[in-house]
């Protein structure tokens, strides 16, 4: 189970589990003109896009400042427990409304 206390936390997921490649699959697959692609570009595109949001999220490690992550912090908690709730209340909504 995914514990996230901290944004840090977040992107040491996306770099050192395979969160990148969810994430990144997750957005391509709501792109149309994505899903018409043939497959061995949409491959390539889904590595290129993974690696890059995987680098970017190193590269928040190692140069934003511990201040600035403890200043975004709650916020960050915040909003996430809004998406997560939200998210789980969709998920209980389409199981339990009459078909």
């Amino acid at each position: 189970m995914l514990n996230f206390n901290s944004l840090q936390d977040v992107f040491a997921w996306v770099i050192y589990s395979g969160g990148a490649m969810l994430v990144v699959s997750w957005i391509l697959d709501k792109i149309p003109a994505f899903l018409l692609l043939p497959s061995d570009v949409k491959k390539i595109i889904n590595i290129a896009a993974s690696a890059a949001l995987a680098l970017l999220c190193y590269l928040g490690l190692v140069y934003i400042p511990p201040a600035v992550f403890a200043a975004i912090n709650p916020y960050f908690l915040i909003v996430s427990g809004v998406v997560i709730l939200y998210s789980g209340q969709q998920v209980v909504h389409r199981l339990t409304k009459d078909q």
